[in-house]
């Protein structure tokens, strides 16, 4: 495993609303202000395709493209990173969508409300299913195409729980984590063995030697949330102070203090969120801030900042 080392992502800040400009500019701000202390990866998070699963790019917002993105951010001499949900497809793909018999069938339907917290970023979404034989070929090649094409040092790869869920595959034979498995060690056997690549919603233990880091709770923020006292995309997820027989301590820190007591001998390689691990914002309280901070510090694990650094000099920092 690779150390992945500490930078900056987009999501937070951003949500899909990232652009070029934005980007390039919170580059800057980690080469003037932050490189010397080590922070060093500079990652865009989803929003860089113009639909879930569907990697074309938006023109609109990126217009001189990925590799642009890539060849700034290298010439800094910073680390460019990438998010991408490699079982994840889109109804309009060119290749999948006239595959029918590549995409998992779900055993069951779930209507999904407007707005719920757990379910907002699958919307819409479906996934390749991994025991057609044909489909971890396929998934190697476009991702090794991709690899080469932007040129990535890091990854962060998403939604890999929507390949494990139980469905109707088209090879019965095989459960849902061994066509998972399947499908990820192709991919990941395609790419360089020096890229860190990181793995966000999903089972630990699930093709485990493919990732440098993983994840093993879910967002600290609401997705899509914003107010208008803070100009940022996401406020605070769930109740985090309380006693822990609380029920709606639950969604809260306390959540990730389970986690990180029921993992703590993955010393280094794992994060209780996202690899955009620390948001820094007023929304935090101090305890808070210090409550999640230690428990990153109890985990060895990597952090990565997710503000809008453009909007902020080193000295307005509150903690």
């Amino acid at each position: 495993m690779h150390f992945p080392e500490a930078g900056w992502s987009s999501w937070h800040s951003y949500d899909r609303k990232i652009t070029e400009k934005s980007f390039l500019t919170s580059a800057d701000f980690i080469n003037t202000n932050l490189k010397e202390y080590g922070w060093k990866t500079i990652q865009i998070d989803g929003g860089w395709w113009t639909e879930p699963g569907l990697y074309s790019v938006n023109d609109v917002t990126f217009p001189n493209g990925i590799r642009y993105l890539s060849d700034y951010v290298n010439n800094l001499g910073l680390d460019f990173g990438l998010h991408v949900s490699p079982l994840r497809t889109n109804p309009k793909d060119p290749i999948t969508s006239k595959h029918p018999d590549w995409i998992l069938k779900p055993s069951y339907n779930k209507k999904i409300a407007k707005g719920d917290d757990e379910m907002v970023t699958t919307v819409g979404t479906v996934y390749v299913d991994g025991s057609h034989p044909e489909v971890p070929a396929f998934s190697a090649a476009r991702y090794q195409q991709m690899v080469e094409g932007y040129r990535p040092s890091f990854m962060k790869w998403d939604h890999t729980y929507g390949g494990l869920e139980e469905g109707v595959r088209f090879d019965s034979t095989m459960t849902f984590m061994q066509a998972h498995n399947k499908t990820i060690r192709a991919i990941r056997s395609a790419l360089p063995d020096d890229l860190v690549v990181t793995r966000s919603m999903g089972y630990v233990f699930g093709a485990l030697e493919c990732y440098d880091a993983i994840r093993i709770g879910n967002d600290i923020n609401h997705p899509g949330y914003k107010s208008e006292a803070e100009p940022y995309t996401n406020i605070t997820y769930g109740k985090t102070l309380g006693t822990i027989e609380e029920e709606r301590v639950e969604k809260g820190l306390i959540r990730f203090a389970r986690a990180v007591s029921q993992n703590y001998y993955i010393h280094k390689n794992i994060a209780i969120v996202d690899p955009d691990a620390f948001f820094v914002s007023p929304q935090y309280t101090i305890e808070e801030a210090k409550c999640h901070m230690t428990l990153e510090a109890i985990m060895g694990g990597f952090s990565f900042l997710a503000i809008k650094l453009n909007h902020y000099q080193l000295n307005d920092w509150n903690y």
